[in-house]
């Protein structure tokens, strides 16, 4: 059967419609391809299928870097070049803002474009302790896929790849029953972190702390221009920082009171190191009575993918708040939360992508709403 791409959706498939009215979803091609395709799976109202040839393939179509691509389970866009990578994705958030947040027109600003290669400092990588070999998982599987370089990690994370005993005396001592073992890493660009030990990550004028065994943003190189981003648009006396982590937005900001809330108490303990001037508050965002009665003039939020804890919309609402700050790394939940964000009467100003993530699907976005007098 053959059909052509209309475009590429969320997830990473692109969307033919043939003749017949069904939606078909066809893996690693390019919007305007013509492609050969056979049809796996069907159920009411579309179908999948499997790429058998490109006819006619996309100018903007090249050879994967990776030699591992298609084997392992990560990078799973390198067939494009990057220009092509970002213009997809901005498309994606669009249609995301469209069909999910019901906001027709959104202020999409530049892509804020880092290095489409050696950015990644924060990784899992597993380890068989049976060949004493060290990867990632297979695409759809649970197996090892031995790797001895990953073109997408900064050098220093890399090294563990190259020079993997760090990797296989870390799974030993993590003591897992199963001889596949998970193990986290971290890198600065002079240190490695595994099985929690702390770093220090210079940050713009300071220094951050974290480990392996918490949350950090992985791009080294889009986390200044993120955390600047941040910065520039928060206004007013007081701030909170939602899902706050190791403060990595608290720690920047200026203001006569900055409140940061996180759950973990390995992100907590990082964070009042990191951001020594705020007030902390130790819990699930979801119960944040007794935080604030006051007015927030800002809310800092960095959730993790599923989005917004239920109601934290309306109380939100309820402080006042006159900017938030909603920094994403999934735009469907991201669209949700800003079009019930839109109900209760605030405007979204701009959303902007940092291409966090280049040589995959995934995307960071971040949203500037505003309610009354912002500026």
């Amino acid at each position: 059967m053959r059909v052509r791409i209309e475009k590429v959706i969320q997830g990473g498939e692109g969307l033919a419609v043939p003749k017949d009215g069904r939606r078909v979803f066809v893996p690693a091609v390019l919007p305007g391809e013509l492609v050969e395709i056979e049809l796996v799976e069907s159920k009411s109202g579309f179908s999948r299928a499997e790429l058998l040839e490109i006819l006619e393939p996309s100018p903007a179509r090249i050879k994967e870097r990776c030699p591992y691509w298609g084997v392992c389970g990560g990078c799973d866009f390198q067939y494009a070049i990057h220009a092509e990578q970002i213009r997809i994705k901005e498309g994606i958030i669009r249609e995301n803002f469209t069909r999910i947040g019901k906001i027709d027109e959104i202020n999409l600003l530049p892509t804020e474009v880092g290095k489409p290669w050696e950015y990644r400092c924060r990784s899992r990588f597993h380890v068989d302790l049976r060949s004493r070999k060290a990867g990632f998982l297979g695409r759809n599987s649970n197996e090892l896929v031995p790797i001895d370089s990953c073109p997408v990690l900064t050098p220093k994370l890399d090294s563990l790849l190259k020079e993997p005993d760090l990797l296989i005396e870390s799974a030993y001592r993590l003591q897992q029953r199963n001889h596949l073992v998970e193990v986290g890493a971290l890198a600065s660009r002079e240190q490695i972190s595994l099985l929690g030990r702390e770093i220090a990550l210079p940050v713009l004028d300071r220094t951050l702390y974290a480990s392996s065994e918490v949350f950090f943003q992985s791009n080294e190189v889009l986390l200044e221009p993120l955390v600047s981003y941040v910065q520039a648009h928060v206004v007013g006396d007081t701030v909170i920082d939602l899902y706050s982590g190791v403060g990595t937005f608290s720690a920047f900001v200026e203001a006569k009171r900055v409140i940061a809330v996180e759950r973990s108490k390995r992100c907590l303990a990082f964070a009042k190191k990191n951001a020594p001037h705020s007030d902390f508050y130790t819990g699930n965002v979801a119960n944040l009575a007794s935080v604030q009665k006051g007015r927030i003039d800002t809310v800092i939020v960095d959730p993790p993918r599923v989005g917004f804890d239920r109601n934290l919309h309306e109380k939100i609402a309820g402080w006042g708040t006159r900017r938030i700050i909603y920094v994403s790394c999934n735009s469907v939940t991201l669209a949700r939360d800003v079009g019930t964000l839109v109900d209760l009467g605030f405007t979204l100003d701009s959303v902007k992508q940092f291409d966090f993530y280049p040589q995959t699907f995934h995307h960071e976005a971040v949203a500037i709403l505003s309610k009354g007098d912002a500026d």
